[in-house]
């Protein structure tokens, strides 16, 4: 079964780790995480729609493909939470603060949180925030830029911007927050192997849990399966993943995710957190492992 990965990158690390570390052998199932990007004209959630990729491991392109484009999805579990959208200098205390500032983005989902949180405070991107893309790399060397407010971008370049004084700016709202990785399958998948998914969404969620206290080991699967990390930025990238290891899958999270992706593809449909996600295979892996 093929997990797939769009890029290599620790945001996944507990779906390596599964695969590293055995959990998915564990299990009794084989399960490997590939980069795959598309395949014959398809995007990947039109693969994994079609069952020919076992799974979506960003949850940011599940929403993308079921709000977007109606594809039959299912969230199964989360292996990565975040509660800031950016980093920021110290004097960036809301969003609001950007006025008149320049940011960095990706063009992903740090563009869309941050294109959707400047509405919400009355900001116009490229009017009222000078804005500039970067790569991974870019956003990197973005915090040794002085003309740099804040970088918008997934929750390990806060190490990097800790480096150079910046600080996470968190959601203004109690229970805000994005769900970075975790898996999403097709809902024709789920029905013709749930024996399967059981399997894999277990070996994750042990995985996860694995990882919350097995440092040395992480930055070793860190560093043989993500390319141009030295050992100091695995270890400090594991230290601030690690507080955003998770499995649960909660309604306020889901429709902060909805709210914002719907918004950015100018659609007013929202989805609960019974229709995109399947919490079956989630709660009988907590059964069983007594978590």
């Amino acid at each position: 079964m093929l997990i797939a990965l769009p890029y290599p990158t620790m945001t996944f690390l507990p779906l390596l780790a599964a695969e590293e570390k055995g959990f998915f052998d564990a299990e009794g199932v084989s399960a490997h995480c590939v980069q795959v990007q598309s395949h014959g004209g398809q995007t990947l959630a039109q693969l994994v729609d079609k069952g020919e990729v076992g799974f979506l491991c960003s949850l940011t392109n599940a929403m993308e493909a079921v709000l977007g484009h109606g594809h039959a999805l299912k969230f199964l579990c989360a292996t990565t939470l975040t509660k800031f959208p950016c980093v920021a200098r110290p004097e960036i205390q809301t969003i609001a603060d950007l006025k008149g500032k320049k940011v960095m983005s990706g063009g992903g989902r740090s563009n869309t949180d941050f294109r959707f949180l400047c509405s919400r405070y009355g900001l116009c991107p490229g009017i009222d925030v000078e804005v500039v893309q970067g790569d991974s790399v870019g956003r990197a060397k973005a915090f040794e830029d002085p003309t740099i407010a804040a970088v918008f971008a997934r929750s390990q370049f806060l190490y990097w911007g800790t480096k150079a004084g910046f600080k996470p700016l968190y959601y203004p709202d109690p229970g805000m927050g994005w769900y970075e990785g975790g898996l999403a399958a097709g809902v024709s998948l789920i029905k013709q192997e749930p024996e399967t998914m059981q399997k894999i969404v277990t070996a994750v969620v042990r995985a996860t849990e694995y990882l919350k206290t097995h440092e040395e080991e992480a930055v070793e699967v860190a560093l043989k399966r993500i390319p141009n990390l030295s050992r100091d930025e695995a270890a400090g990238n594991y230290k601030i993943l690690r507080e955003g290891f998770v499995g649960e899958l909660v309604p306020s999270v889901i429709d902060y995710m909805a709210t914002v992706v719907g918004t950015m593809r100018s659609t007013d449909r929202r989805v609960t957190l019974e229709e995109v996600t399947d919490l079956s295979f989630l709660r009988a892996a907590h059964r069983q492992l007594n978590t």
